[in-house]
């Protein structure tokens, strides 16, 4: 291209060659968005994919599992050596879980629910379609963040519950998006960039210790967790299909708001 303008070659194979692009620096979040090198949004992010992020017992027995976000928590096994790593969808990576044991963090993640809000993205599936299984808690206290019973998804701080009925599809990946929204006071329900519920939501912050631990009354995951993603604030529609779409690339899903779609569909 002259003069810096950005050009697209199309490869005839559904890709595209740009060139002419300076690339963002400093933004290594998912899609891009929020920094893994200083204070951000993006409150944790663990991708079972990204192989330095683990150390083991022995095998593929998980010892640790590290958060890759800026600060810097560690999800320590609780238990036995019963969680593994192994192949998931689409070739990547997957942590497996048989509800015997979960993963203690070395520090809280808060995400607030008024103020700026929070987001979270959830790549999991579970094998116990009918148990109450939880993907983050808090230890010693009934709160269950993505808990999951038989169909329905739950947001669940004892009481009140936050139940979304719809989630048929709960032993297939699926990229999950959850958003606490405020002023308007709501909780908002995705799976694969379609919308299923819209909820009055709970009060106060999310403060989670344990990823696939029950914390209070329910169970240990029982399945896989691929990839979990969570920012402190409310992420606007844009950011939030971004991140679908580079989540449901990675892992070889489809999803209701096909980014690639519209960029195969412009031409300059």
């Amino acid at each position: 291209s002259s003069g810096g303008t950005p050009l697209a070659v199309d490869n005839g194979n559904g890709t595209y060659t740009v060139s002419g692009l300076t690339p963002p620096t400093g933004n290594t979040g998912p899609g891009g968005f929020q920094s893994t090198a200083t204070a951000s949004n993006l409150a944790f992010w663990v991708d079972a994919n990204d192989a330095g992020t683990f150390t083991y017992v022995s095998g593929n027995q998980v010892d640790t599992w590290s958060d890759k976000s800026a600060n810097g928590n560690t999800a320590t096994r609780s238990g036995g050596t019963s969680i593994t790593r192994g192949t998931g969808a689409n070739g990547t990576e997957t942590v497996n879980l048989t509800g015997a044991d979960y993963f203690a963090l070395s520090s809280d993640v808060t995400l607030p629910t008024t103020g700026s809000g929070s987001s979270a993205f959830v790549v999991a599936k579970t094998t116990d379609a009918v148990g109450n299984d939880t993907v983050m808690s808090r230890q010693g206290e009934n709160i269950q963040f993505f808990r999951q019973g038989n169909t329905s998804v739950h947001f669940y701080k004892g009481p009140p519950d936050r139940s979304f009925t719809s989630d048929t599809g709960l032993t297939t990946d699926r990229v999950r998006y959850a958003d606490f929204s405020d002023p308007s006071g709501t909780v908002r329900y995705f799976v694969n960039g379609t919308s299923l519920y819209t909820n009055t939501q709970n009060s106060s912050s999310w403060v989670l210790n344990r990823l696939g631990g029950g914390g209070g009354c329910c169970g240990n995951w029982n399945g896989d967790i691929a990839e979990i993603v969570l920012y402190n604030r409310q992420l606007n529609t844009a950011e939030q299909q971004i991140i679908e779409n580079v989540l449901a690339a990675k892992y070889g899903l489809a999803t209701a708001n096909c980014l690639a779609a519209v960029r195969a569909g412009v031409r300059g």
